[in-house]
Formats: C-alpha cells, structure tokens, sequence
C-alpha cells in the first residue's frame, strides 16, 4: 500500500492520478499496487508535478514499517534516519 500527497500540482496531474488511485481526501491518493506500477506512478508524478511539491509513503520491512520520498519543491525534506526513526527535517536544515 502507499499514499501519494500532492501540493499545487498541475490542473491535470489529480485527475491522472485518479485513473489509477483512490482520492480519500483533495490531492491525497492512495493505492495498493505491487512495487513495479507504483514506481511507474511515482515517476510520472517526478515528471509532472512542476513547481508543486509531492510526497509518498509506503510499506517498507523497517523499524517505521514504511519509507517516504518527496518531488519538487517541498516545504520539509522526509527521511532523516535517526537511530532507525524516520524525522522530518525543515527545509534548509541537514
């Protein structure tokens, strides 16, 4: 399973996602495919979310249970590993 979030997309980029994912809540997609189509998912969302930011999170075998990537130009940068914990460090922060 994993959970895309988007911020300022594009006008088409929801709609495309809504071809293959829910939309639980506005520019929140979630999905349950196997690695290989949410890879290509994710690659599609790389290349088109132009001066918006996007985040995903999915089922990883960790001491989180999950992992988090991020596209564009995100407030926060995901995946800080700490000891094994996954923090959030604010932009311009190592």
């Amino acid at each position: 399973m994993f959970v895309i979030t988007l911020d300022s997309p594009p006008q088409h980029l929801p709609g495309t996602l809504a071809r293959w994912l829910t939309e639980i809540a506005p520019n929140v997609f979630v999905g349950d495919y196997g690695r290989g189509v949410r890879d290509d998912i994710w690659l599609l969302v790389q290349d088109e979310i132009g001066t918006g930011s996007a985040r995903i999170a999915w089922s990883w075998p960790s001491e989180a249970g999950f992992r988090l990537a991020s596209a564009g130009a995100p407030p926060a940068r995901p995946e800080v590993n700490n000891a094994g914990l996954l923090l959030t460090a604010l932009s311009g922060q190592p």
